[in-house]
């Protein structure tokens, strides 16, 4: 259903088509997450935003099961 919706998602389907595992979009997508975790912890800190820290577990057990 995810493919066919507006929540399409090129990286989502290379899960998918993985099998469920990120190990096929490790290489490219970890640094590009990394980055972005890095970023929004950046800005969310200087916010005093403490609700940033859901999104931020959750790209870093991202970033953790892609070796990052």
């Amino acid at each position: 259903m995810l493919s066919r919706s507006s929540a399409a998602s090129f990286a989502l389907d290379r899960v998918a088509d993985a099998g469920g595992g990120l190990d096929r979009i490790a290489s490219h997508a970890g640094s590009l997450l990394a980055k972005d975790v890095r970023l929004f912890a950046e800005i969310a800190d200087r916010a005093g935003l403490r609700d940033g820290a859901v999104l931020r577990g959750a790209a870093l057990a991202a970033l953790a099961a892609m070796g990052r």
